[in-house]
Formats: structure tokens, sequence, C-alpha cells
């Protein structure tokens, strides 16, 4: 018998605003205001200077160990502003530090963390976040989990889970895709790609153009560039929160 294709699939690509500034007024429209704009970029800086000081402690001895999150602040608090605080879930790894400050942790529970003390993990109840995840990929399957009982409640919440390229090289990354989709969960994976997994570029992690097409066969868009404004936008489309819309994002500055 004739060889026959049996299955395609796409990856829809989201660009709202490009590395030289240009914006799509129409796909923009509604997103941010200017001084929602004022606010984020403040934070940002905000995150930056903390990251820095982070940064000299571990340097100088003073702390064990710190992941820098410079140049990643715009893709973690776009995507913190799109959700709302204190009903949708934040579940990081270690380089979200401005969407977790945006959803009202305290700056000292990340320096706790990196020191050694278990006292930075103990999130404040109130507060709709996940501690700090070092291994990799493995917050993936917490997230699902945590959408899983927000399907089963029959709440109105989003579960949002951040992960870097190199999460998608992992079994976790797998098991969570495939259970989010094959349960229908209402959780959005943020793939945030910096280029490297540690010490490894992108080009010996995959053949794929995308780490998108990594995913499994779930509803899925690509932003790219500027995720504090693309993050809403994305949100917005995953609003039917029992049809889930994972997004695969790449690294973000705060231009």
């Amino acid at each position: 018998m004739p060889l026959k294709t049996v299955f395609q699939a796409g990856v829809e690509y989201l660009q709202i605003l490009d590395e030289n500034a240009n914006l799509d007024l129409s796909l923009s429209e509604g997103t941010l205001t200017d001084s929602d704009v004022a606010d984020l970029y403040q934070r940002m800086i905000v995150a930056r200077e903390f990251d820095e000081a982070a940064f000299k402690l571990q340097r100088s001895g003073r702390m064990g160990t710190y992941p820098q999150n410079k140049g990643q602040e715009a893709t973690a608090i776009g995507a913190a502003k799109a959700l709302t605080r204190g009903l949708d879930y934040i579940v990081p790894y270690y380089r979200e530090n401005a969407g977790l400050f945006y959803h009202g942790l305290p700056m000292h529970y990340i320096l706790l963390h990196w020191m050694g003390d278990a006292r930075g993990n103990a999130v404040p109840a109130n507060l709709c976040l996940s501690p700090t995840c070092v291994a990799i990929g493995a917050q993936m399957l917490h997230a699902v989990g945590i959408a899983w009982a927000f399907k089963l409640r029959k709440e109105p919440r989003v579960a949002l889970c951040f992960l870097g390229d190199g999460a998608t090289s992992t079994g976790d990354f797998h098991e969570a895709m495939n259970f989010a989709s094959l349960m229908q969960v209402p959780v959005i994976f943020c793939c945030v790609n910096n280029g490297w997994a540690i010490s490894v570029p992108c080009c010996k992690q995959t053949a794929a153009q995308t780490f998108a097409k990594r995913r499994s066969p779930t509803a899925c868009r690509r932003c790219r560039s500027m995720a504090t404004i693309c993050s809403p936008y994305s949100r917005r489309i995953a609003r039917p929160w029992i049809a889930p819309a994972p997004v695969m994002g790449r690294r973000s500055s705060r231009r």
C-alpha cells in the first residue's frame, strides 16, 4: 500500500514587539497601558539591582550559589502580570525573581533559599507560588498536578509553569506535557530559551527548529521577543481555562 500522511502538526508564532522596537498596534491593543509599561519597567530595574547584589554576594563567598536572572526579567514579569494575583498559581524554576516579586514574594526569601536556609522555601500561605525548583524539569509535574486540582474542583484558575530550554531534554518535560494534554488541565508552560542549558547550546540539545516542536500534541503557541507584552496576549488566549495553551517563549531583555 502507498505511503500516506496520517498526522500533521504546526506551531503558531506570535510576535507583537520585535527587537527593533517595531510594535504591532492591532495585536498590542488591550494588553498594557502606558502606566503598566512604566510600572513593569520600574519593577524590572528593581529585580535587576537585586540580581546584581545577590550575584556579588555569591562571588564574594557570602552565599553558596546563585543563578543570575539577568536578561530574563521581562519574560517572568510579563507572564506574572498576565495572571490574577491571589488566584492563579506560579510554579517557577530559578530565574523568575521578577515575577515572584510581582506576586508578592518578599525578596529575602530568595536570599534565604540560596544561602541554604529552609525558611526561604516556606512561601507565605497567602501567596499562590511554589518554592524555587532547582531540579531541572521537576516543577512541570508539580504544575500539572496543581492545574488538575483546579479542574477537579471546577475552579477558574490557571497554573503557570516556567522552564528553561534544557528542561525540554528531561523525562519530566514529556510526562508533564503528555499528562496536561491527556487530562486537558489549565496549565501554561512558559519555556524561556536563553540559548544554553547550563553549558550545552541549543544546537546540541535538539535538531528541531523550535523547542515548541518538542511538546506533546497540545494547543501550543510560540511567543518571541518582548514577552512583557506578548504574555498578557497569550494569557488572554488561554483564558477558556479548560483548554490549556502552553506558551513556548524565547529569552527577553528589559528593552
